[in-house]
C-alpha cells in the first residue's frame, strides 16, 4: 500500500511502474530486470494499471471491459464485471454486455466507471495489477466490498493500492506512508 494526501507523488509513483516515466535515480525491476532494459510494451504485458478516472468507450458493455484482453469470450467478461462488484449493475441492464455505455448512450457514474476500470485489470489478468486510488469514487460500504471482493480475484498477484484513504490498507502486506 501508498497512502498520502494529495499530490504528494502517489501518481507519479503508479506512473514509474508502468513505466510511463522513467527513474532519475535508483533502479525499478519487473520480474528482477531493470525496467530500462524492457520495452514498455513489456511492462505493460505483466503490469496494469487502473487509475481514478478510467475512460469510458461509446460501445457495449462487453467490449469496454474486453479491450483488456480483445479474444476473451462473454462469460470471462461477465466474471470480470462480478469480480468488480458490477453484478447487480449488470443484471440490471436489459441489454447485458450488449448494453450500450459512453457517450450518448447509458450512462455510466462514477462509481461504475471504476469498477469498469477495475473488471478490465481483472480480465488482464496481469502478475502486477497497479491501483491508483481504486475506491476513490464508491461510497464506504461499497468500498469495503469491492476491495474485498477485488483482493480476492487478485489473489496470487503483486497489488500495489495506492490511496489517500484507508480503505484496503489494513489488508496490504507493507504500507508505505508519504
Amino acid at each position: 500500500g501508498i497512502v498520502g494526501p494529495s499530490g504528494c507523488g502517489k501518481s507519479t509513483v503508479a506512473a514509474l511502474l508502468m513505466r510511463f516515466l522513467s527513474p532519475l535515480s535508483g533502479i525499478h525491476r519487473v520480474a528482477g530486470l531493470d525496467v530500462t532494459t524492457l520495452t514498455a510494451d513489456d511492462v505493460r504485458r505483466t503490469t496494469a494499471l487502473v487509475d481514478d478516472d478510467p475512460y469510458v468507450f461509446s460501445s457495449t458493455l462487453a467490449e469496454n471491459v474486453r479491450l483488456a484482453r480483445p479474444e476473451a469470450d462473454n462469460e470471462a467478461v461477465e466474471s470480470a464485471l462480478r469480480a468488480a462488484h458490477l453484478g447487480a449493475w449488470l443484471d440490471s441492464l436489459a441489454a447485458g454486455l450488449s448494453t450500450l455505455i459512453g457517450e450518448g448512450h447509458a450512462q455510466v457514474s462514477g462509481g461504475e466507471r471504476a469498477r469498469l476500470g477495475l473488471a478490465r485489470a481483472l480480465l488482464a489478468d496481469p502478475a502486477v495489477l497497479v491501483l491508483d486510488e481504486p475506491t476513490a469514487h464508491l461510497d464506504t460500504e461499497t468500498a469495503h466490498a469491492v476491495t474485498d471482493d477485488l483482493l480476492a480475484a487478485a489473489e496470487g498477484r503483486t497489488i500495489v493500492w495506492i490511496t489517500h484513504g484507508t480503505v484496503g490498507l489494513d489488508q496490504m502486506d507493507e504500507v508505505l506512508r508519504f
